[in-house]
């Protein structure tokens, strides 16, 4: 569980900076480990997140969180909670409907941790079909996602040979779909 600061994530950027690294280990827990060879910084409030950042140089990565996470921490959790899986391996472009599955489902695995109050959902239908397709995978879907991990490096990188390797039962149809260029919307 994550106590709450009495003050709102935009103004307790020491807090949120905690919040970012309690997720972090928990993702990698789940996930596997994350690319060393990246830096994570501090995560930022804007009026266009949720969203990763690389740096310009493309050494590292941080969060952007919206606004609405700003004011509320179990927003700041549900948002951070996604865009941290895609800490795990910052990718610059679009990404596949299996890194975007994982990071929904991660996302309200995480609050099932941290937060107090009722889980929130996704609402972009690209997101609620990627949660969709995770599901579809027989087992256990971290783990699934763990493996791929560990043999294409990232979870964008995933093929649906790999896929097939970490969950041997899964329909190749789906393995296909899932390795597709995911745009949210």
């Amino acid at each position: 569980m994550f106590d709450y600061p009495v003050d709102a994530p935009k103004d307790n950027p020491v807090a949120l900076w905690r919040l970012q690294w309690l997720l972090l280990g928990e993702a990698e827990s789940a996930l596997g480990p994350r690319d060393h060879s990246k830096q994570i910084y501090q995560p930022i409030i804007s009026n266009r997140g949720p969203l990763i950042i690389n740096t310009p140089n493309l050494d590292g990565a941080f969060v952007e969180l919206s606004a609405n996470a700003g004011g509320y921490w179990p927003t700041a959790i549900y948002e951070m909670a996604h865009e941290t899986v895609h800490l795990l391996n910052p990718v610059v472009g679009a990404t596949n409907w299996f890194e975007e599955g994982i990071a929904v489902h991660f996302s309200l695995h995480a609050q099932s941790i941290f937060t107090k109050t009722r889980p929130q959902s996704p609402t972009l239908a690209s997101y609620q079909r990627a949660l969709q397709l995770v599901r579809s995978i027989p087992g256990d879907s971290f783990l699934a996602a763990k493996i791929v991990r560990a043999t294409a490096g990232a979870l964008s990188s995933a093929t649906p040979g790999a896929l097939i390797t970490a969950c041997p039962t899964i329909d190749r149809t789906l393995a296909e779909l899932l390795c597709e260029e995911c745009i949210p919307r």
